[in-house]
């Protein structure tokens, strides 16, 4: 991970910029031995443009430090450059991430450049973000644009910890990756800008996500990757959207500061280094006292997802399919359930397994067996509630 580039590579792309009359961008050169990404860190992955870029400079005064922002398109562009509103976007997005990470950027400089004919959305490459330059307005956009265009922005942003801080050792941990960032674009999307819902966005990823589960011949969420092609099968709705939804399910039963706290462990644990994907359930169960190895493991490591059902004082589970033939699996489902009786509301926790879960409630109950319809499972009305 930790390999220098050869300084000469970045010498003859500064002198070929040159010689075209361009201009190298998004790259720090260091001495002879290593770049300098302006950490303690040499990382093995070095990003650099070249073009005729319009540049705007700022620099953003965080709790852990100044970081320098850089924000680059095309000359053609610069009319829809609209910097105010991504340098605010920007810098809330560092705000949120420092104080929930409880760590601080690790890459010096934060560049963002908005490129021509880029075949990806964008790409979380340290200190420097590409993304395509359709996410500059050439006219004028309905909100659906700018929601969608921070959605982005956070989830690069996003794996400048958890990607790049700390990346997974092999591509059968990608999916993790993408499904944590996909998860947090959301969250910092809601301290945002909570009057664009965007979980009501994640929960129309969800649903397709469970559509696509819910076939017979489904597959788990991570396996092992032997082939460009077995990593490249991975970037489809049941990583991203399933994957985001199962960890947006265990920080809904752990609640959202312990859940924290886990991920802060992970993180300060594994900086600057490499992980399997069992190293984040261990971190969090370490501090949390709860059983996620397990938990995530019966999601993770097996196709689909269950239908939850009260059956009289119990809370029993089978797998949802929409034919028949599915192999039987049975999940570790984190339930927290709101119960109204008596002119009261509680909120019940309960961790439904293979065997029936007691679940008792009085006569005069009203229950919700998916309290904020967070859970990647179906629930089945009872029959005198059905009727």
């Amino acid at each position: 991970q930790t390999c220098a580039l050869p300084i000469f590579v970045l010498r003859r792309a500064a002198r070929l910029a040159q010689r075209i009359g361009a201009r190298l961008v998004g790259v720090h050169i260091g001495d002879d031995s290593a770049v300098d990404t302006g950490s303690e860190e040499r990382r093995h992955a070095v990003e650099s443009l070249a073009g005729e870029y319009h540049e705007v400079q700022h620099t953003y005064e965080g709790a852990f430090g100044d970081i320098p922002l850089g924000h680059y398109c095309l000359q053609s562009l610069v009319e829809q450059l609209d910097v105010e509103e991504l340098v605010k976007l920007t810098e809330a997005g560092f705000a949120f991430f420092e104080e929930k990470f409880g760590y601080p950027y690790p890459f010096g400089k934060y560049d963002q450049l908005y490129v021509p004919e880029y075949n990806m959305g964008a790409m979380e490459n340290a200190g420097c973000v590409t993304l395509r330059d359709e996410y500059l307005p050439r006219s004028r956009q309905p909100r659906s644009f700018y929601e969608f265009r921070a959605s982005v922005i956070l989830h690069e942003m996003a794996h400048m910890w958890f990607g790049d801080l700390v990346t997974m050792k092999w591509w059968n941990g990608i999916w993790l990756n993408e499904a944590f960032a996909t998860f947090m674009e959301h969250v910092g999307v809601d301290a945002y800008r909570p009057d664009w819902r965007p979980w009501d966005d994640f929960a129309t990823g969800r649903a397709a996500a469970m559509e696509v589960d819910a076939l017979t011949h489904t597959r788990t969420v991570e396996y092992e990757v032997h082939t460009p092609a077995d990593a490249d099968g991975m970037f489809d709705v049941l990583t991203y959207q399933k994957g985001g939804s199962v960890l947006r399910m265990l920080e809904r039963w752990l609640g959202p500061e312990r859940f924290r706290d886990g991920v802060r462990t992970y993180l300060d644990r594994h900086r600057l280094g490499n992980t399997e994907t069992t190293d984040l359930w261990d971190a969090i169960e370490e501090t949390t006292g709860e059983p996620v190895r397990r938990i995530m493991g019966s999601w993770i490591d097996q196709p689909g997802f269950p239908v939850v059902r009260r059956d009289g004082a119990t809370l029993r589970q089978e797998r949802f399919t929409y034919a028949p033939g599915a192999e039987p699996v049975t999940y570790a489902v984190p339930i927290v359930a709101r119960v109204h009786h008596g002119g009261m509301t509680e909120t019940r926790r309960v961790l439904l397994g293979a065997e029936p879960a007691p679940f008792a409630l009085p006569d005069d109950a009203l229950v919700v067996l998916d309290d904020g319809g967070e859970g990647f499972y179906r629930v089945r009305s009872e029959e005198h509630t059905s009727e």
